[in-house]
């Protein structure tokens, strides 16, 4: 689970689930359940059900790698050693 605050635009985040799922769908043992969000507010949470917590990362890493970090809308509110693990040798 990765808590995030989205700062970009309903079709932005469309774009970024479907992305998203797309790397998951080549990653096996990750299976993407979705981002769930609030309708009142741009706080959400993208929910995978992964075989390890590396094979979790793997899917962060491929995202920005692929897509890079500086096209992100989201800034990322989970605990802090979840962040640093994704980052880490990216």
């Amino acid at each position: 689970m990765l808590i995030f605050r989205w700062v970009g635009t309903s079709e932005e985040l469309k774009e970024y689930v479907g992305r998203t799922k797309s790397i998951c769908d080549g990653i096996e043992g990750v299976d993407f359940k979705g981002v769930f969000a609030p309708s009142s507010e741009w706080s959400a949470v993208a929910l995978l059900e992964a075989v390890s917590f590396e094979k979790a990362l793997e899917v962060y890493r491929a995202y920005i790698k692929k897509y890079g970090i500086r096209r992100s809308n989201m800034r990322c509110v989970s605990p802090p050693n979840l962040v640093t693990a994704i980052f880490k040798h990216s």
